[in-house]
């Protein structure tokens, strides 16, 4: 008979490995391997949320720039993802 992770009091894989590192609970399975200075941790956080939400993906981008303030590849898609977010408004309405 198999045992899911919930009833083996495990928590579920896919809840703990697409989240932002700092969201992470420290008693949860993958505690010891996050790390919040990680950039491979804070992209697959990024790229797990869909990208049509871009309030929930800057946030998250923010909150990955407060930990890697040096990141070229973060600074530069939260630009390029906030260019497109503010091209659909228009300036003379």
């Amino acid at each position: 008979m198999k045992r899911t992770s919930e009833e083996a009091g495990l928590p579920q894989l896919s809840n703990i490995f697409f989240k932002a590192p700092d969201q992470v609970d420290p008693d949860s399975l993958m505690a010891g391997i996050v790390n919040v200075y990680n950039f491979r941790s804070w992209w697959n956080a990024i790229l797990a949320v869909p990208s049509s939400s871009f309030e929930s993906r800057a946030s998250i981008y923010i909150r990955a720039l407060s930990h890697l303030p040096g990141s070229y590849k973060l600074w530069f898609n939260l630009l390029k993802e906030a260019r497109s977010f503010v091209k659909q408004f228009s300036i003379l309405e």
